[in-house]
């Protein structure tokens, strides 16, 4: 009796894992039905980005920042180092997503998310 316990049960979880697995979506979404914005690092190089603010950022792919300015990402995660200027104190910027002419980062840990766009 207790053997055939066993098998009914692990026959529903089995059951109910491949029925979940099927029904659900990979892809992420932003809540409107449109796919979700992820980091793609590739589209922050050597553009100018501008928030509302009139603040800006370039990121050469060589490292540079701005004019002489030095970038590096922090263990290949969406942590970014920055030394805008010879002399500056080091900030960490977190990057939650980059489009091809949208970004959305964040000064330290506590910073508030701002949208850069793209400077045409």
């Amino acid at each position: 009796m207790r053997t055939r316990t066993i098998q009914f049960f692990s026959t529903v979880l089995l059951s109910l894992v491949l029925i979940g697995t099927s029904c659900s979506d990979d892809s992420p979404t932003d809540g409107g039905g449109d796919q979700a914005k992820t980091l793609n690092k590739e589209f922050l190089y050597d553009k100018v980005w501008e928030s509302s603010e009139g603040f800006k950022h370039e990121f050469k792919d060589d490292g540079v920042y701005k004019f002489d300015g030095t970038w590096r990402w922090l263990n290949d995660s969406d942590s970014m180092e920055i030394l805008a200027f010879k002399g500056d104190n080091l900030r960490i910027w977190y990057f939650d997503w980059c489009t091809e002419k949208e970004m959305q980062c964040r000064l330290g840990k506590k910073g508030g998310p701002v949208i850069y766009k793209l400077q045409e």
